[in-house]
């Protein structure tokens, strides 16, 4: 169900777009988001989520890979995220040189940082872990977990 009758043009897609408010599973991420709000292209039939279409850009700067830009591009067939670990469905932002590719859920949410210092608690810095593993709670409640957690190098 169209929204507006206004044309938008957005890097995401090379046709003009209508705003658009249609339950439906997104071409940009291959998800359902928890909103409806978004852009569709009549000629194509392709419907990108708004938190996709809005203040997405060509080429950007992510936290998780400060080395190089990362350019918006189609994904290749089989690919995943490296950040959390979902197959790319549609578009991604990529750095060629190195093989790294995000979704534009993790491009539009950042993961946690992978080292943090808090020196009020602990008078390390602290360092997640990559890989998840089991551990006993150094907090007050001692239970075996099984999680990415952040710990003292």
């Amino acid at each position: 169900m169209a929204s507006a009758s206004v044309l938008v043009s957005l890097p995401i897609h090379k046709h003009f777009m209508v705003p658009w408010n249609d339950m439906r599973r997104g071409d940009c991420c291959g998800r359902f988001e928890s909103t409806t709000d978004g852009y569709y292209c009549k000629k194509c039939d392709f419907f990108v989520h708004k938190i996709s279409g809005d203040g997405v850009s060509e080429y950007i700067q992510h936290p998780s890979h400060s080395l190089h830009t990362l350019q918006l591009l189609l994904s290749k067939p089989r690919h995943y995220c490296n950040l959390c670990g979902k197959k790319i469905v549609g578009l991604c932002y990529r750095c060629e040189i190195c093989d790294f590719d995000v979704d534009l859920c993790c491009a539009n949410n950042p993961p946690p940082p992978e080292v943090i210092d808090i020196s009020e608690t602990h008078p390390h810095k602290l360092t997640l872990l990559k890989e998840p593993r089991e551990f006993a709670c150094d907090a007050e409640c001692g239970k075996q977990v099984w999680s990415r957690v952040f710990l003292q190098m």
